[in-house]
């Protein structure tokens, strides 16, 4: 379970007369949708909860974001994890053992690793990869999901990008870019896990 404060940014969609697939700019919305979520800077306090068939277990940290090149997570508890951290700065990544008292550089070959034994990857926990940037986007068409019409994307990572996944396609809100789904494929197309954005809520002006 995620409890979020999140800067969010308000998108406005423009059409313009021609065909379905030149009115929607699926490139720009993917970059609408990346500061929607990221924002110029961002902090979040977040209850992570991971749950598997034989254990359970919650933790708390607070993660900062700024643009695309910086974030740091540091986890706050439970005790046996507490401060450590973790440290993105553009394509390298740092882990912070405290008990240790040492620091791992994450190479990108651990990248698609559990994030503390969830279903989130490290690449996915430290934004390290940016859409807009790394994949080429490709319009599939409309699909509406809880009751929200939504632009189907896909995503393929470009020949030069350092990236963990073969492909994702992401649903995209038509009304402000926000996601409602992503779905995550490996390098053989085969579906590793599907991400849910729920229970939209609103802090002050923000949603």
């Amino acid at each position: 379970m995620w409890k979020t404060s999140v800067l969010i940014l308000g998108v406005l969609c423009l059409w313009a007369p021609g065909s379905f697939a030149a009115a929607v700019d699926a490139k720009e919305l993917t970059a609408r949708s990346d500061k929607l979520m990221r924002g110029e800077t961002s902090f979040m306090k977040v209850d992570f909860t991971v749950k598997t068939p034989t254990w359970e277990r919650s933790y708390q940290m607070e993660t900062y974001f700024k643009g695309l090149d910086y974030t740091f997570v540091r986890t706050l508890s439970p005790a046996k994890y507490k401060n450590q951290t973790y440290l993105k700065i553009r394509e390298k990544m740092w882990q912070y053992l405290p008990r240790a008292e040492r620091e791992v550089l994450i190479p990108s070959s651990m990248m698609l690793d559990q994030f503390l034994g969830s279903d989130f990857s490290n690449d996915d926990f430290v934004k390290s990869s940016y859409y807009a940037r790394d994949y080429e986007q490709k319009l599939l068409g409309e699909e509406a999901l809880d009751g929200h019409p939504a632009y189907k994307i896909e995503n393929i990572p470009l020949p030069e990008a350092p990236i963990t996944y073969g492909k994702i396609i992401a649903w995209l809100r038509q009304s402000d870019a926000a996601p409602l789904k992503e779905e995550f494929y490996n390098d053989r197309g085969e579906l590793l896990k599907t991400q849910y954005y729920k229970e939209f809520k609103t802090f002050g002006d923000r949603e």
